[in-house]
């Protein structure tokens, strides 16, 4: 059985060979489309209907740019009217960035898109803060690209010397309050992990301890890779062996964990999510993806509400595989979220009022 990412370049392969028969059908004449077109058809398969505004979730899609190969990987809100995602142009093999403003979702420049091959993380803090972490995701080692946005234009901020190997999260709270988690490669067969702050003008080095990493004030922020700062110190704790978490919550290899104030109470899931959105200690939502009994990989939304985890279905793309990478909550709103992926090879957003 084809693996999610596997079916997304399937499905892109067979969008790229429809556009070169369109060409070439347009040159000579309307009875090879139809051929052509009838291959593509067998390619694909049948294309699988969408669930938009009839699942129960209460997220619908949202147009955007329409990208081919664009994936996205995370999504940041300062506001309902300002919000930004990142990914790759997996056709062009370089960075993607989009920006959510004026009511609508557009592709944004970075003068680093063409160097970074994949934006991997996005916080958004205010309308002039905003960070991107990517890399090179070259072998053996990437070269990082740490970059803020002002309002105006980006900064790349540069990073500690590591052997980095490009699982690095970061978390900020303004543009003299960010920590990165990072691994580093030590030999060729020994890796490290390691946290470190940025205060605006210089970086301090912690424990050796990495994973997902959340902020929920100046001197309270986890991680987990099993680490807490205090504020005043780097306490251990427990590791969910993840790199999704919205405190309290976490993704686990078995569901999703819950900080019980000593370790990340397990609550099972059928289906283990790519990340999870908290709204406090008794509700979350979670987002992934999962193949239906055909087979097709379809989006996954689950919400955390009386006790129990609820499979609420979700919107997909009308035609070509659907999946979620990560989601947010957006500020100022009670219950408005965004969540992002892919779905039939383009960029996949969604929205929760």
């Amino acid at each position: 059985m084809a693996s999610v990412r596997e079916s997304h370049e399937r499905y892109a392969r067979a969008m790229l060979l429809r556009n070169v028969f369109r060409s070439v059908a347009g040159r000579f004449g309307r009875r090879r489309l139809v051929a052509t077109m009838v291959v593509v058809a067998i390619m694909v398969g049948p294309a699988p209907s969408s669930a938009g505004a009839s699942t129960p979730s209460g997220f619908r899609i949202i147009p955007s740019p329409r990208i081919d190969g664009g994936y996205l990987y995370s999504v940041s809100a300062s506001s309902s009217w300002n919000a930004w995602a990142v990914g790759e142009d997996s056709w062009e093999r370089h960075g993607l960035v989009l920006r959510w403003h004026s009511g609508q979702w557009t592709r944004f420049s970075t003068p680093y898109d063409d160097q970074v091959r994949i934006w991997r993380t996005v916080v958004t803090t205010s309308s002039k803060t905003v960070w991107l972490y990517g890399d090179t995701s070259t072998s053996p080692v990437d070269e990082i690209f740490l970059v803020r946005w002002n309002g105006v234009s980006f900064t790349r901020i540069p990073v500690p010397a590591h052997n980095y190997l490009g699982s690095a999260e970061i978390a900020a709270l303004s543009p003299t309050d960010l920590w990165m988690t990072w691994v580093s490669l030590v030999s060729p067969t020994q890796s490290v992990w390691g946290i470190s702050h940025w205060n605006g003008t210089a970086w301090q080095e912690y424990a050796s301890c990495g994973g997902g990493i959340d902020m929920v004030s100046h001197n309270d922020v986890w991680t987990t890779g099993g680490c807490h700062w205090n504020g005043t110190g780097m306490q251990e704790i427990p590791s969910s062996d993840s790199n999704a978490i919205d405190f309290p919550w976490t993704v686990m290899i078995e569901g999703t964990g819950r900080w019980d104030g000593s370790d990340w109470g397990l609550i099972p899931m059928p289906q283990r999510p790519n990340d999870v959105i908290s709204f406090g200690a008794t509700e979350a939502w979670s987002v992934g993806q999962r193949q239906n009994s055909q087979g097709q990989w379809r989006t996954l939304i689950e919400h955390y509400v009386d006790g129990a985890w609820h499979d609420l279905g979700g919107p997909n793309a009308s035609i070509g595989p659907s999946q979620l990478e990560g989601g947010t909550r957006i500020p100022g709103t009670a219950t408005g979220m965004w969540a992002v992926g892919i779905g039939g090879g383009y960029p996949l957003i969604l929205r929760h009022d």
